[in-house]
């Protein structure tokens, strides 16, 4: 389960399900660069038709 506080401030992401390919848009590509430079992916949870990825800060999860 993906127990979530009622004020967080890390982003929270819901991707396509593993093995589809990646948005090649600008904005998609952007979003992507900035998670992996500035955050750590702190919780995964696949659901039926997604991904959802819980970031946070580095030492923060």
């Amino acid at each position: 389960m993906l127990f979530l506080p009622a004020r967080r401030r890390e982003p929270i992401m819901c991707n396509d399900p593993p093995g589809q390919p990646l948005d090649d848009i600008p904005q998609e590509r952007v979003k992507r660069e900035v998670l992996a430079r500035y955050f750590h992916r702190c919780a995964v949870r696949d659901v039926p038709g997604m991904r959802i990825v819980l970031y946070g800060r580095p030492g923060r999860c």
